[in-house]
């Protein structure tokens, strides 16, 4: 037990000192509508949030079923609201998968020094890094917890009582379990572990040896979501044609293979286009898909067949369901794993080749591959110090995606107000709202002039990229308008929101700056009756709530 806690501090040290430059990061794009703005994270809820849906965010429109996830974010809120808290949570996570990972390659028949190996692979590994800085990619270290002892505990010998409870728990943190079934399939179909000793009698033997369980496991999974209502409660609602999301996610199965063995550039929004019909590549890659495994069969150990299946079948959901975003490197996180299982196999294998010079089987490898990920580890860490050079190198790194334009914008603004504050407190009798626009502000607020400027490039591009995309589109016309605002340019900010109104009049985003402008144009009461509505669509939505009681305030009525 000692050396397993040794290895576990030994291990969260080195993966410290890897996410050391993002820790202080603030809360951040999904953070902010599912745990820094989530009103429901209050011990009270501990136990609705296994029957509410709606409670994963502020936004009633973004309700998903992960229950075991929102009570750590509830536990974690008991003793701080710090994000540099939450991520030591989720780095304490990925050091225990890392642990899991060398027990499975353990189990699985790799030497102790190799199991160390595959742990360590996976710990410095750059698919780590996000589930480990952002706060919201807790639900992929969490659901790679469940399903690794899943995993594990079935390869071990004994009661499966276990394998159920942590296939339960995996099931509750996110739907990517669904495949934990044809997972313990396919381990029993490709590694003959010893049969346990309670299959003694003939009835167990036959099923242990029957070659007709796989339905069972598919037939439990299914009656299992049915029985806890995870089927309505994990729908995903298509964003795609199905012949359009079958022909991207072919080629998908390129880009992940790409992305776990070269490890470079990974961001939150990755270049990538959606296919309508599919290309020659994803035929390619579907082909490969189909032709791997038939060339692992021809192996002596089974491993790699193993680690290729599992990597495949954690992925099986998130290809299946269209899904806003394309691809996604958090996704690589669970098949991470097994590639690094997979990897430290090929090392020892080098070994074993080169007895006379263990150096060059063994150590050669092993410090080419930890280096090389380390090296990109902390490069990706390096970019979460602080939210603006995020998205500003996501914009780089995927110029075409219109998200990170859209955060980048939103961050400027900020930036800006956070100049003009540093300015007026230098000037003391500066007032830099009122001069938004003209000139002087130009000469007594550069950094803010430049930040705004930014701000309205970043929107005019989402604008620009989007023009299929209607969601994201409006909202770069809304948002610029904000913009024109916070200028005070009152005809072009009008114009703008009454663009995004009129396409979608129940946004709230949307009635709460027609009620901003009607403040503005001196009709309280027209701008009350944006704000109420508002609150009806979204109850909790912070700027309407704030907006209504100050205008209720300057009208003198009771709140």
């Amino acid at each position: 037990m000692k050396w397993i806690l040794g290895a576990w501090a030994l291990c969260f040290t080195l993966a410290l000192a890897l996410c050391w430059p993002g820790l202080h990061a603030p809360f951040l794009y999904d953070d902010l509508h599912s745990i820094a703005q989530n009103p429901h994270l209050v011990p009270a809820n501990i136990l609705r949030v296994f029957w509410d849906a709606s409670l994963f965010s502020d936004d009633p429109n973004k309700a998903m079923y992960r229950p075991l996830l929102l009570v750590s974010y509830i536990v974690n809120f008991l003793f701080s609201s710090d994000p540099f808290d939450f991520r030591l949570v989720n780095i304490a996570l990925h050091t225990c998968n890392a642990l899991l990972v060398g027990l499975i390659a353990f189990r699985l028949g790799l030497q102790r020094w190799a199991s160390v190996v595959a742990g360590a692979l996976f710990l410095v590994h750059p698919a780590g890094v996000q589930p480990m800085l952002y706060v919201s990619a807790r639900s992929d270290a969490l659901l790679a917890f469940w399903f690794l002892w899943a995993i594990y505990w079935w390869l071990e010998e004994g009661p499966k009582w276990n394998v159920l409870a942590a296939t339960v728990c995996a099931l509750l943190t996110k739907e990517v379990a669904v495949v934990l079934p044809l997972c313990f399939w396919l381990l029993d179909y490709t590694r003959p572990f010893p049969k346990p000793d309670y299959l003694d009698r003939q009835a167990s033997r036959i099923w242990y040896e029957s070659r007709l369980r796989w339905p069972v496991y598919i037939v439990f999974s299914y009656l299992l979501f049915h029985l806890f209502g995870f089927i309505e409660a994990y729908h995903v609602p298509s964003v795609r044609p199905a012949l359009a999301q079958f022909s991207t996610q072919l080629e998908a199965l390129g880009f992940y293979a790409k992305a776990l063995v070269w490890p470079v550039g990974y961001v939150l929004d990755p270049e990538f286009a959606e296919r309508a019909t599919p290309t020659a590549l994803g035929l390619v890659c579907w082909a490969a898909t189909l032709l791997i495994p038939v060339g692992l069969t021809r192996l002596k150990s089974r491993i790699p067949l193993i680690c290729y299946g599992l990597a495949l079948l954690s992925l099986l959901v998130v290809m299946v369901a269209p899904l806003n975003l394309l691809v996604n490197y958090r996704r690589l996180y669970l098949p991470c794993a097994f590639f690094s299982l997979f990897l430290a196999w090929c090392i020892e294998q080098l070994a074993q080749e080169a007895e006379l010079r263990p150096w060059i089987g063994r150590g050669l490898p092993l410090t080419v591959a930890a280096s090389f990920f380390i090296i990109a580890s902390y490069q990706q860490s390096y970019s979460w110090r602080f939210e603006q050079a995020l998205w500003e190198e996501n914009t780089l790194r995927a110029p075409s995606q219109p998200r990170p334009w859209l955060h980048l914008g939103t961050v400027l603004r900020g930036e800006a107000l956070e100049e003009e504050a540093k300015d007026a407190k230098k000037m003391h009798k500066s007032n830099p709202k009122g001069m938004r626009g003209t000139e002087l502000y130009t000469i007594y607020h550069p950094k803010a002039a430049a930040a705004w400027a930014g701000a309205a490039q970043a929107f005019n591009r989402v604008i620009s990229l989007t023009k299929n995309e209607e969601v994201l589109h409006w909202k770069a016309i809304n948002n610029l308008g904000s913009l024109y605002f916070e200028l005070n340019n009152l005809a072009k900010a009008e114009e703008h929101f009454q663009a995004a109104y009129h396409h979608d009049p129940a946004d709230p985003d949307y009635l709460v700056n027609m009620g901003n402008v009607r403040w503005m144009r001196k009709d309280p009461q027209g701008a009350r009756a944006f704000y109420l509505e508002a609150l009806e669509r979204l109850p909790t939505h912070h700027e309407a709530l704030a907006n209504e009681a100050e205008l209720r305030r300057q009208l003198g009525e009771k709140p």
